[in-house]
């Protein structure tokens, strides 16, 4: 099939990469296997477990690797630790991937997968609120995460929708403070992702109304993930390696999310496992859509995605789907 195919290229691509080395690829460990640094996306929400569902099941020890897996503090920070070479892979936003290669050419990071085949981009807002539909946001006050994907992307997502995204008010918050606003009535609505639906229900004590973004972007990715360019170049095969380990992790939370909330709680106690396994349904039909395999890139979608990114000044620089992952020859 050709997603697969097309993930299979992007896996493979890597074996092509120059072997000009411009930092230390994967360390060896006691065990014999290689040493690596997974970096999540942020916390160790429910929504992360399939990496530590990959080490329980032991999918990362079969391809001969020993990760340590810490939790992310969000993509900004995860491209710093990576570009530093304080981590090896993590997952990050596709919008904030290309706006960082946009602003640094030569960044030195390199995608391998699309863990999210959509956005989990959403606005959500109380269902008491008289917000119905997209177009009563306009005049409306909406908390985010400045510099963050989900702001980043209303004003495309409002022009799909067919409203004036200018007319929102943006309120800058912490992701910590956005329930808190959005139950105390200080904004209409929060820029969230879909899994976080439960959290805001119970912060509010009530049903939300949720605005996911896919709806109107289709061809929008959510996280990518990302892997140090040093060892994507010295070590092209332990790259394919852990990708295809993290998305058989993916995979088998998906298809089993009440053993994968467990595996998160028996990791992290402080995680709810029936908390985190909700998150997980959540995710499947973002992660596992049905007509790509998980983990699956297409590279015509990407070029679309990148093209409505610049059409909607999110870019200031055309990109292709090969200044994202690496598709021939060498980077």
């Amino acid at each position: 099939m050709r997603h697969t195919r097309l993930v299979a290229l992007a896996a493979a691509a890597l074996a092509c990469l120059s072997s000009a080395a411009c930092g230390d690829g994967g360390k060896t460990a006691k065990s014999g296997g290689a040493e690596v640094t997974y970096m999540t996306a942020f916390g160790t929400f429910g929504r992360e477990a399939y990496a530590y569902v990959a080490k329980d099941k032991g999918f990362f020890r079969d391809a001969g690797i020993d990760v340590t897996i810490q939790p992310g503090q969000g993509t900004g920070n995860n491209l710093k630790l990576m570009t530093a070479g304080k981590a090896d892979f993590a997952p990050v936003g596709a919008l904030s991937l290309a706006q960082a290669i946009d602003n640094r050419p030569g960044l030195g990071i390199v995608a391998t997968a699309a863990l999210d085949q959509h956005t989990m981009a959403s606005i959500m807002t109380t269902t008491k609120s008289g917000i119905g539909r997209p177009a009563d946001l306009a005049g409306k006050s909406v908390g985010g995460l400045p510099n963050s994907e989900v702001p980043a992307l209303t004003a495309a997502y409002s022009r799909a929708a067919g409203f004036d995204a200018g007319k929102i008010k943006h309120v800058a918050a912490t992701p910590t403070q956005l329930p808190g606003l959005l139950a105390a009535g200080s904004v209409d609505a929060i820029g969230q992702y879909v899994v976080s639906q439960g959290l805001i229900r119970k912060a509010v004590g009530g049903e939300v109304t949720v605005f996911p973004f896919k709806q109107y972007l289709p061809d929008v990715y959510g996280a990518l993930l990302a892997v140090r360019g040093s060892l994507a170049t010295q070590d092209p095969a332990l790259a394919k390696k852990f990708t295809g380990a993290l998305l058989k992790g993916l995979e088998y939370a998906i298809d089993h999310p009440e053993e994968a909330g467990q595996i998160l709680h028996k990791a992290v106690p402080s995680q709810n496992a029936d908390q985190a396994a909700a998150e997980i349904r959540l995710l499947a039909p973002y992660d596992k859509d049905g007509s790509a395999a998980v983990g699956a890139v297409d590279a015509k979608r990407v070029d679309r995605m990148l093209a409505q990114f610049t059409k909607d000044g999110l870019l200031k620089r055309p990109l292709k789907f090969g200044d994202l992952f690496a598709a021939e020859g060498a980077r």
